[in-house]
C-alpha cells in the first residue's frame, strides 16, 4: 500500500510540473524564513549550555532607588565571600563589550576593538574556559598578568609564541605593562563570558575596598548543589540590613542562564526575549504565506483529479484510504522542498546573522533539537497546508462527479476569498512595517543635531598633561 502511494504521489507530481513547481519554490522560501528563525530562537536559548555548572552559577544584583545595577559594593563581596556556607566559589569579574582600546603590541600602539576583562584565577574555577597553555593561578599574583585568546595570538602574533611579550593596557593617565602569561582556547558565541583579554590588578590604583559607591566588578557565585537560592539570597539582604539597617539597597540572584534573555533591566543587554517574540512573529507570518499560497493553487487543481477519485472509487477505494494517499501526497511535495530550504537558509544565513547580531552557525549532526525542528515544522506545514483540499476531495461522490454536477460550494469560494484577503493584509503588514523601521532609520541619520559634527573632533590626553597645559591646548 506503502508503495503504491509513492508511485502515485510521484506521478501527480510529474503530471503537473509547473504548478509543482511553484508549490516548491513557495513553500522552500517560507520554511527556509522559519528554518533561520528557528535557528536564532534556539541559538539564543543555548546560552550557557558550554558551562557545566550553569544551574548553580548565579550573579549577585543590585536595587536601590537609584535604580538597578548588575554589580554590588566590592566592601560588601569581602563580607560575603566566607560568610554563607552555600556559597561554594565566588569570582569577581570586571567584564566589558568590544570596544575600541589603545594596546602598545609589538613595540606598536594600535587602536583594537576587543573585550578587556580583568579578573582572578576564579573565572576559570567558575566557567568553563580552557586554557591552551599557562597557569590560571598567575592572574593572583600582584604582577602584572595578561591571558590572550587565540584569536589575537593568530591576529598579532602569528609566527611566534607570544607568552612572555608585553601588552601595554591604558587605564586613565597610567598604562600597565603587562607580562603574556596564557592562551584562551576560542570561546563559543552562546555565552556572555567572552573576553579576548582577561588582566589582573587593573584597578590596583584606585581606592574601592571601603568604597561603597564605586563599583568595578560583577559577582559570580557558585553555590552547593543542595543549596536554596532563593534563601540564599533572602540571607545576603538580611545580613545587608545588620551592616545598615537604614539602607535602602535590596540584592538578587540571577542565574547565569537568564543573564542574556532578562537583563534589560540592568542596561546591560537590550530586551532578547521581545526580539525573539518579534522575529517568530514574522517567521511565522511569513510561513503563512506560504501555506496560503499553497492551499489556492491546491484548490485551484483540484479539478485535474476528479476523474482519478471516480476511478478510484469505482473500484472500491474507501475515504479514509484516499484522505491518507492525497495527505501523503501534499508532505512528499513538502520533503522534496526541504533540500531547497535548506540551501536557501545556508545562502542567507550571513545576512541573518548580521541582522542579529550573532554568529549563526548551522551543524546538523550537533545541533539535534534543529533538526527535530526542521522535521516538526516540515511535517505540519504539509498537513496543514493539504488537509482541507484532500479532504474536499476524499469526499466527492462518484455519481456526482459521472453527471457533472461537481459546482463551486458557497463554502469553498468563501475559504478562497478569505485566504486571499488574509494573504493581502499579511503582505501590506510586513511592507508598513519594513516602510516604518526604514523612515525611523532614516530620520535618525538624517536629524539636524544642533551643532556640525564636521568641524568637532574628540581627542584624549592624560588629565595630569591636560590640567597643567589648559591654556596651550585651549590655544591650539
Amino acid at each position: 500500500m506503502f508503495k503504491n502511494h509513492i508511485k502515485i504521489a510521484f506521478r501527480n507530481i510529474w503530471n503537473n510540473k509547473f504548478y509543482s513547481s511553484i508549490n516548491i519554490v513557495g513553500l522552500a522560501v517560507g520554511m527556509a524564513c522559519s528554518f533561520l528563525i528557528l535557528l536564532y530562537v534556539l541559538h539564543e536559548f543555548s546560552y550557557e549550555d558550554m558551562h557545566e555548572n550553569r544551574d548553580r552559577i548565579f550573579r549577585i544584583n543590585e536595587r536601590s532607588a537609584f535604580g538597578s545595577r548588575n554589580h554590588i559594593p566590592y566592601p560588601l563581596y569581602n563580607l560575603i565571600i566566607n560568610k554563607f556556607p552555600e556559597i561554594q566559589n565566588i569570582a569577581n569579574i570586571s567584564r566589558n563589550k568590544k570596544f575600541p582600546i589603545p594596546l602598545k603590541i609589538n613595540s606598536e600602539f594600535q587602536k583594537i576593538n576587543i573585550a578587556l576583562y580583568e579578573a582572578n584565577s576564579k573565572i576559570f574555577d567558575l566557567f568553563d574556559i580552557q586554557l591552551i597553555s599557562g597557569n590560571p593561578k598567575k592572574l593572583n599574583e600582584k604582577g602584572y598578568s595578561i591571558f590572550i585568546t587565540e584569536e589575537i595570538v593568530k591576529k598579532y602574533y602569528p609566527n611566534k609564541n607570544p607568552v612572555g611579550e608585553i601588552i601595554s593596557v591604558p587605564l586613565g593617565d597610567i598604562s600597565n605593562q603587562y607580562f603574556v602569561e596564557g592562551i584562551i582556547k576560542t570561546i563559543p558565541g552562546n555565552t556572555i563570558i567572552q573576553p579576548d583579554l582577561i588582566v589582573n590588578n587593573l584597578f590596583d590604583n584606585i581606592e574601592y575596598e571601603n568604597n561603597w559607591n564605586y563599583i568595578p566588578y560583577e559577582y559570580y557565585i557558585l553555590i552547593n548543589e543542595n543549596a536554596d537560592p532563593v534563601q540564599l539570597e533572602d540571607k545576603i539582604n538580611s545580613f545587608a540590613k545588620t551592616i545598615d539597617p537604614d539602607t535602602t539597597r535590596t540584592y538578587s540572584l540571577q542565574n547565569l542562564s537568564d543573564i542574556r534573555l532578562n537583563s534589560s533591566e540592568f542596561y546591560e543587554e537590550e530586551n532578547i526575549i521581545k526580539k525573539m517574540y518579534l522575529a517568530s512573529s514574522i517567521g511565522l507570518l511569513i510561513l503563512f504565506i506560504a501555506c496560503i499560497n499553497y492551499i489556492i493553487l491546491s484548490l485551484a487543481q483540484n479539478s485535474r483529479r476528479y476523474k482519478e477519485i471516480v476511478i478510484r472509487k469505482v473500484f472500491g477505494a474507501k475515504q479514509i484510504v484516499l484522505l491518507k494517499q492525497l495527505i501523503f501526497e501534499h508532505l512528499l511535495l513538502c520533503f522534496i522542498a526541504l533540500p531547497f530550504a535548506l540551501v536557501l537558509a545556508e545562502r542567507f544565513l550571513p545576512i541573518i546573522s548580521q541582522i542579529f547580531d550573532e554568529k549563526l552557525v548551522i551543524k546538523y549532526f550537533l545541533n539535534w533539537k534543529y533538526i527535530i525542528g526542521l522535521f516538526l515544522t516540515t511535517l505540519f506545514i504539509g498537513i496543514f497546508s493539504g488537509s482541507y483540499t484532500s479532504l474536499y476531495l476524499s469526499k466527492l461522490k462518484p455519481a456526482n462527479i459521472l453527471k457533472n454536477k461537481i459546482f463551486a460550494s458557497k463554502s469553498k469560494i468563501i475559504l478562497q476569498k478569505f485566504l486571499i484577503t488574509i494573504q493581502l493584509l499579511i503582505f501590506v503588514f510586513l511592507i508598513l512595517c519594513v516602510l516604518i523601521t526604514y523612515r525611523q532609520i532614516n530620520y535618525t541619520k538624517s536629524k539636524n543635531m544642533g551643532f556640525n559634527k564636521a568641524n568637532l573632533i574628540s581627542i584624549n590626553f592624560p588629565q595630569n598633561n591636560f590640567n597643567s597645559n589648559y591654556e596651550i591646548f585651549k590655544n591650539l
